[in-house]
């Protein structure tokens, strides 16, 4: 009756990917699943092997949707008159970031002039500064936290 219960989770996990489908499937608690992974490394093997298969499908039909496409029906009149393909450039893109994150990664450009610089050496302590201070400092990380403050 475990095993069966255990191979229903696995097999849930391999098609919906999440412990409550899981759970929902095998009959079982959550923390049924935490003692089975705690108690049977085995299990945590197979359940990860799982996940991955889950994740496998999802990536498949990910690129299958980015570079395929999916046919969508095309009504007129509320008649079905054809169909068209539509592609998901934000699905292929994602894709092509996560693969390849060297060559598509978003690109940001940070530049710095003038300089900043400050040695600390030992402890810092904000008991020893005044409220006069705090507030001179808080007024600081305002000012550089909100690149209009001060800008007329």
């Amino acid at each position: 009756m475990l095993r069966e219960q255990k191979q229903r989770y696995l097999g849930a996990i391999k098609k919906y990917g999440t412990l409550s489908a899981g759970c929902r499937l095998a009959a079982c608690s959550p923390n049924t699943v935490y003692q089975w992974r705690s108690e049977d490394p085995e299990f945590s093997g197979l359940e990860q092997r799982a996940r991955e298969t889950h994740f496998d499908s999802l990536e498949e039909e990910a690129l299958r949707r980015g570079r395929d496409g999916v046919n969508k029906p095309v009504y007129q009149g509320g008649i079905k008159v054809g169909t068209i393909r539509e592609y998901s450039d934000n699905l292929l893109s994602t894709m092509l970031r996560g693969g390849r994150p060297e060559k598509f990664r978003e690109r940001m450009d940070l530049k710095h002039s003038g300089g900043v610089k400050h040695d600390v050496t030992g402890n810092i302590s904000i008991q020893r500064l005044t409220q006069t201070d705090l507030d001179a400092l808080d007024a600081i990380c305002a000012r550089a936290l909100d690149p209009q403050d001060g800008a007329s």
